[in-house]
């Protein structure tokens, strides 16, 4: 549990982490699709105002780019990933329970169709795509 203790980082009380909370805080690197996809216990993620690029998609067992990764992040509410380098097309409603996502200032250049069917569709009461 000693990733409790790291800044930005809230756990629960058996150890599962439930917040990071990074905003402006140099973040480098290719957005961790698959590692975030791991954590199953996240409510809050907040990656703003950092240098992450990519896409929001993780790779699947057999190596092909999928963003249905992040539906096992149940409890995920709140995401805001907001001013960093992110691309390609982006799905507002890959995780159930989202309520509020900010992906503005970035480059994404799609967004996936709203589906019906997923949980989220009825959840998400704020979504910002401004300046991609």
């Amino acid at each position: 549990q000693d990733h409790c203790t790291w800044h930005g980082i809230s756990c629960d009380d058996e150890g599962h982490v439930i917040e990071i909370m990074m905003k402006s805080n140099n973040v480098t690197g290719n957005f961790p699709s698959n590692q975030l996809s791991k954590l199953y216990a996240l409510e809050v993620l907040d990656l703003a105002d950092n240098n992450l690029w990519g896409i929001m998609a993780g790779t699947n067992r057999f190596g092909e780019r999928d963003s249905a990764l992040f539906f096992n992040l149940r409890d995920l509410s709140r995401v805001d990933l907001s001013g960093n380098n992110l691309s390609g097309e982006v799905d507002v409603l890959f995780a159930p329970a989202l309520e509020h996502v900010n992906f503005s200032h970035n480059n994404f250049t799609s967004i996936n169709s709203f589906k019906k069917f997923k949980p989220s569709h009825k959840t998400l009461k704020i979504c910002d795509l401004s300046h991609n």
